[in-house]
């Protein structure tokens, strides 16, 4: 008997579908009726115990849940990512970011990247570069304190997480200011004192001080800080300043260089600061006040003098 054609289409699609409908109903059992594709570990990178045992444990509990009573959160495709992260958050609150990836059937790799502080800005709360705001684990005593002026917190959503972020004018100022400011204060470590104080005020104006805020190096953020500091050095190389730091670095009181090339500088028991002019150069053979030119006018402890360089 001759089979229509029409009918041997019709009997491939229905064998289409039953194959398909048994491999989706399979795929469905494995997953969800076998153990094949259950997570058993919770690899955390980046966290020390206790707090990775604290966090593992939690983990497990959680996986025991079902979303929406059904769909099962102990699967390597169905795990609770927002929870996840909430979890090791609320545990480690110096978490900047954490990155969750399978790792194989039966493990799920978790890794934590920590905040790294820049400032401090009172006893308990850090701030990064970036400008976020957190609680760090670590003791700050070793971090400068930050006051800045007319600051707000912000609150941002990251990964579907909360995060306060320190605002000093626009946010891209705020960012640009830090990473400045990081990259300023190495320097002043090295050539004249320990930086343990950040105060920014209106206008731009930052005061980087010592311990006693007796010696402070006076910047302008709406001016170039790397061309400030590049001033900075500059004074520091030249007489008189070069040899009143050599004898009395202890001293000094501030330098001053958010005037244009213009350096000022002042050492206790000077009545009057003395002035660089950073543009200009040097002629130790003619010590008197020029300008552009020549340099430099030695200060007196009664009157120091303009010096130019």
């Amino acid at each position: 008997m001759k089979i229509k054609r029409s009918t041997i289409t019709l009997w491939k699609k229905i064998l289409k579908i039953t194959v398909i409908t048994a491999l989706v109903f399979g795929v469905f059992y494995i997953y969800f009726r076998t153990n094949l594709f259950t997570i058993y570990t919770y690899e955390i990178v980046g966290a020390e115990a206790p707090a990775k045992i604290e966090i593992q444990n939690k983990l497990q509990e959680i996986s025991k849940q079902s979303i929406y009573k059904i769909i099962p959160t102990n699967k390597i495709l169905s795990y609770r990512g927002l929870k996840i992260k909430t979890i090791i958050k609320e545990r480690l609150p110096d978490t900047s970011e954490i990155s969750i990836s399978p790792r194989s059937f039966h493990t799920l790799k978790i890794t934590i990247t920590p905040y790294s502080p820049l400032f401090r800005i009172n006893d308990k709360e850090a701030v990064t570069k970036d400008g976020y705001v957190y609680q760090p684990l670590m003791p700050l005593n070793d971090l400068p304190m930050l006051v800045a002026a007319s600051s707000t917190i912000k609150i941002e959503n990251i990964d579907g997480l909360p995060a306060n972020k320190l605002i000093i004018g626009e946010a891209t100022s705020t960012e640009l200011l830090f990473n400045a400011i990081a990259n300023i204060i190495p320097k002043i470590n090295t050539v004249l004192f320990n930086v343990t104080n950040v105060n920014v005020l209106p206008y731009g104006d930052i005061i980087i001080s010592d311990e006693s805020k007796e010696s402070s190096v006076k910047l302008s953020f709406i001016s170039n800080l790397d061309k400030e500091w590049s001033n900075v050095i500059s004074a520091i190389d030249t007489e008189p300043l070069k040899g009143l730091l050599e004898k009395k670095k202890d001293k000094l009181e501030y330098i001053d260089v958010r005037f244009d090339n213009k350096v000022f500088y002042k050492f206790t028991n000077t009545v009057i600061p003395t002035i660089i002019n950073a543009s200009t150069t040097q002629n130790y053979e003619n010590a008197t006040t020029t300008h552009a030119s020549t340099a430099v006018s030695a200060p007196t402890a009664s009157q120091p003098s303009a010096t130019t360089r």
